[in-house]
């Protein structure tokens, strides 16, 4: 047969009781939590990286001479070469970077040609 014992409920004073006691420890708890707030660091760079600063793209009139288009966190810009402009620094720092990944790109292609061709010889 089924186990039909039916659980007493507690009375109203001994719940009032332990939801006081919940409360103390979630204050507690609360005051032990640390806060979420920004250090200033974190702010002054944040800040620093809205400044704005000055870009010259290079432009000739062979692979060169189309604007560059730059998208950060859903804000884009689009960069005319030849011209110096004024951007946020976080989109220079972008810039900088595809600059350096271009080169280490090239660098390791040239260094995988001249690994083959050594090998084909």
């Amino acid at each position: 047969m089924a186990d039909s014992k039916i659980k007493s409920t507690p009375d109203i004073e001994t719940l009032q009781t332990q939801i006081a006691e919940l409360k103390k420890l979630v204050g507690k708890q609360s005051k032990m939590a640390p806060q979420n707030t920004v250090p200033p660091s974190v702010l002054e760079n944040e800040k620093r990286m809205q400044d704005l600063v000055e870009v010259r793209l290079f432009k000739d009139n062979g692979k060169y001479k189309d604007d560059v288009f730059v998208a950060v966190n859903g804000k884009s810009f689009q960069i005319k070469r030849g011209v110096t402009v004024k951007v946020p620094r976080y989109v220079k720092e972008v810039l900088d970077s595809s600059l350096k990944q271009d080169e280490y790109a090239a660098r390791y292609s040239e260094k995988m040609a001249d690994e083959f061709s050594k090998s084909v010889r």
